[in-house]
């Protein structure tokens, strides 16, 4: 009697082993890696809007998102904005001229009537320097913008725990006011697909593991 105990709780917790190792996924810990388009976010006639002013260099912007799997179970979630400030400072830069001459125009104003006589009236050394001071001042001002979206990024930080089941990962978000993430599907080669909510809206991420 006791062997046939002894078997049947053997055979019980083999069964038990082989059920869990069924419900595992595979190990996801790493560094993933995913883009957000901002054209995804704003109207089609802002978008027209940006074009006429000479910022439609905006619409090919994106942002870069970090997720970090550690292989104890915890992730963080973040916002990278290297990239994207970069891309903003190196867009303006090269479209100031486009800028400048939309803003003149809205004025009924063309840059071939900004001579260095008009520009001396108005304090500056020549033309040139007028439109140099002004797209400095468009520089400085975005700088200043970007600054105010790095704080609101920040806010979006998220981190906590989470857990594989078959082929998806469940998330458990430990921070109060950061990006809610709710579960992952894990694809065969390995990438992720999140859903999240973005100012109301569904947003899906497809994350990718850095090499």
């Amino acid at each position: 009697m006791k062997k046939k105990l002894t078997l049947a709780l053997a055979a019980l917790m083999a069964t038990a082993t082989l059920f869990t190792a069924c419900g595992k996924g595979p190990d996801v810990s790493g560094e993933y890696t995913a883009e957000m388009n901002f054209s995804d976010f704003i109207p089609e006639e802002d978008l027209a809007s940006m074009e006429e002013v000479g910022m439609g260099f905006m619409s090919d912007l994106t942002l870069d998102v970090k997720l970090n799997l550690t292989s104890d179970n915890k992730f963080t979630f973040a916002f990278d904005s290297t990239g994207l400030k970069e891309d903003v400072k190196s867009g303006l830069a090269a479209n100031s001229d486009a800028i400048i001459d939309a803003q003149l125009e809205s004025m009924g104003v063309t840059r071939d009537q900004i001579t260095d006589e008009v520009a001396q009236s108005a304090g500056y050394e020549s033309a040139d320097a007028m439109f140099q001071y002004i797209a400095d001042e468009m520089a400085s001002g975005m700088d200043g913008v970007l600054a105010e979206a790095d704080a609101e990024f920040e806010k979006g930080s998220c981190e906590g725990s989470y857990k594989v089941v078959k082929d998806s990962i469940v998330f458990v978000t430990e921070t109060e006011d950061g990006t809610g993430l709710d579960k992952a599907t894990i694809a065969e080669d390995g990438s992720l697909s999140l859903t999240t909510d973005v100012e109301g809206e569904a947003y899906t991420l497809n994350f990718t593991k850095a090499q």
